[in-house]
């Protein structure tokens, strides 16, 4: 009778041991789950946030955001070097494509769309009126590295420009640019406290900063480009439900409302 008992305690005590390392089981996998990671562009920095607040609104499940906002390049590359979010905003097809090809994402597609403004400083808000007042050689220019999506836009928007205004204008504009950045968020800041005199941003990105005195020059239609924003899931993903539901959420109408709020064209 003692020893059916003895083992009868041992069989509920490695029951109960069991149910317990099933409860921590699901306890790590709701914590590994319970986060979201996401890598996006810089130009977007003021815009996922507030989609982000809004999308809480609805569907508030806890879950932590983290979001690293940097050129669309650099992100690629850190993808490549291992690293591993959830989603990637893409300022361009160019570098969606690079992480695509390499079978990293789920299906990619476009969402967003913005163009291109020339900004002038605070400073010289009196001294340049028109486009054409930007070939004067005392202006110093902030424009992105060719690598980034918002610089790959600047080269074509400023051929464009030396087909309508002539060659003569582009190399004036060229010859003034001192500085190169890695993302159009330093192009704008180095432009909104004077850094230098001028620069070539998004359209958002000038909007972000028009309280602060900067000025735009608008960009003549048929010189002006269609700047398109793709948006993939990473296969190795540890937040697919969630994942999902986000860039579900970036299709409602609310979400339109955001994107019109915020200067962006939804698709």
């Amino acid at each position: 009778m003692h020893l059916r008992q003895e083992i009868l305690k041992s069989v509920l005590l490695l029951a109960f041991m069991s149910l317990i390392f099933v409860y921590m089981g699901f306890k790590q996998a709701f914590a590994e789950n319970s986060r979201l990671s996401i890598f996006a562009a810089a130009s977007l920095i003021d815009l996922l946030p507030k989609a982000l607040e809004s999308y809480k609104k609805h569907q508030d499940n806890g879950v932590e955001v983290t979001f690293n906002f940097q050129g669309s390049q650099n992100l690629a590359f850190q993808i490549g070097q291992g690293a591993s979010p959830d989603i990637f905003f893409s300022a361009d097809e160019r570098w969606m494509t690079y992480v695509s090809k390499k079978g990293w994402v789920f299906e990619p597609k476009a969402f967003l769309a913005n163009s291109l403004v020339f900004v002038l400083s605070p400073n010289i808000a009196g001294h340049v009126k028109s486009l054409m007042d930007l070939q004067k050689n005392d202006l110093s220019f902030a424009i992105a590295h060719s690598s980034v999506p918002v610089g790959g836009y600047t080269k074509k928007v400023l051929d464009n420009l030396s087909g309508l205004y002539g060659k003569k204008f582009t190399k004036a504009v060229r010859d003034q640019v001192v500085t190169y950045e890695d993302s159009v968020r330093n192009v704008i800041l180095k432009v909104t406290y004077g850094s230098v005199d001028a620069g070539i941003v998004y359209k958002t990105d000038y909007l972000s900063v028009k309280d602060k005195g900067v000025l735009a020059i608008e960009i003549p239609k048929q010189a002006n480009i269609k700047a398109y924003y793709y948006v993939a899931i990473l296969k190795r993903s540890d937040s697919l439900n969630e994942a999902k539901s986000f860039i579900n959420f970036l299709s409602s109408k609310e979400a339109n409302g955001i994107f019109k709020e915020f200067g962006f064209e939804s698709i």
